[in-house]
């Protein structure tokens, strides 16, 4: 339907989350018809030098005259993206270019049609309201979707790797993190794949992603599945799940899921104190016998808290958890092992 709009000549606003292919829509679209687009940046745009035009002295006809881009002149289609981030001052000066082609009454002489694009106001952007007149005069509003483009990913990667990532998109992704991993970011993803790049790292910050399962369906390609993927976990992302594992500590579900994200909190709790104070919390509620799964949680809560849990509770488990920490001496923690035997004595 875009190269419809585009075909009439109509103005059109194209309304969408981030990273969806807004602008990437338009210059295909520019190509398409052989139109000569210009690009603007909304908010980064100056009214005065890039639209409207630098006074300057008319000595012959002693008056004003305004100097403007000739790429602005002889364009036939504009775009301004992002305009709802702009400055207050912009949006007003593109009001005649919208409805009449034209700045101060000068007409644009080659311009078809102008078109914007804008993140959804409210919820999780930072933009601002449009103006209803300046919105009343698009004559399209476009909602655009967030979905991933496999002929365009095909054309730039392997077809294991973008069928990996679509599938893993589509079919193992929930909407909440669809809602945050953006097709242009499944886009990185295919780069990192394929130029083993870590892809943990490229992950949304706002939770935590299934990595591994994207690994699973990239099977015997070129990546190999990582062992113990840590898992990218932010403070919101723990205080979402923190009342359901406080609830459930005593449980071995609630100590199952605080073992799931005891990696990623680890990096938390070492710089954020409430956080440590909460894992310290859940450590001495934590029914002793998986205490081995969360032993490297041990080394961020406080030395004394450590020690009066360790004394309480390990005192009935003492040769089960001995021999576990020392079958592990990798992965063990001497301290741990030292308390144990200051505290726990044989009998």
């Amino acid at each position: 339907m875009l190269e419809i709009y585009a075909k009439n000549n109509l103005n059109v606003m194209l309304i969408g989350t981030h990273g969806i292919g807004k602008t990437a829509r338009v210059n295909a679209i520019a190509q398409q018809l052989e139109l000569k687009l210009k690009y603007f940046s909304a908010s980064t745009l100056d009214p005065w030098v890039d639209i409207i035009g630098i006074p300057a002295p008319d000595m012959e006809n002693n008056t004003i005259k305004f100097l403007r881009s000739t790429d602005l002149m002889d364009a036939e289609f504009l775009f301004f993206d992002e305009l709802n981030r702009a400055n207050p001052r912009v949006p007003n000066a593109i009001l005649e270019i919208v409805q009449f082609k034209s700045v101060n009454g000068v007409k644009l002489p080659k311009l078809r049609m102008v078109w914007a694009a804008i993140n959804p106001p409210g919820g999780d952007y930072q933009v601002e309201d449009l103006d209803p007149a300046l919105m009343d005069r698009f004559h399209v509003y476009v909602q655009m979707e967030s979905k991933l483009d496999v002929p365009y990913l095909l054309s730039k990667y392997s077809e294991r790797t973008v069928t990996a990532v679509v599938s893993w998109y589509e079919n193992v992704l929930k909407k909440e993190h669809r809602k945050h991993l953006s097709p242009r970011r499944a886009e990185y993803l295919c780069f990192a794949l394929e130029n083993n790049v870590r892809v943990e790292e490229m992950m949304p910050l706002e939770m935590p992603y299934p990595v591994t399962e994207l690994y699973k369906l990239l099977g015997a390609q070129q990546v190999a599945v990582p062992v113990n993927v840590p898992t990218v976990l932010t403070r919101t992302a723990w205080d979402a799940v923190l009342p359901e594992i406080d609830d459930k500590i005593t449980t071995a579900e609630g100590a199952k899921l605080f073992i799931k994200h005891a990696d990623g909190v680890l990096a938390l709790a070492k710089h954020d104190p409430e956080v440590k104070q909460q894992v310290a919390n859940l450590l001495g509620h934590v029914h002793p016998t998986w205490y081995y799964n969360l032993r490297h949680l041990f080394a961020v809560i406080d030395p004394d808290f450590k020690e009066a849990i360790l004394s309480y509770c390990f005192k009935p488990f003492r040769d089960f958890a001995l021999n576990k920490f020392n079958a592990d001496p990798n992965h063990g923690t001497p301290d741990i092992v030292e308390l144990l035997q200051k505290h726990l004595p044989e009998g």
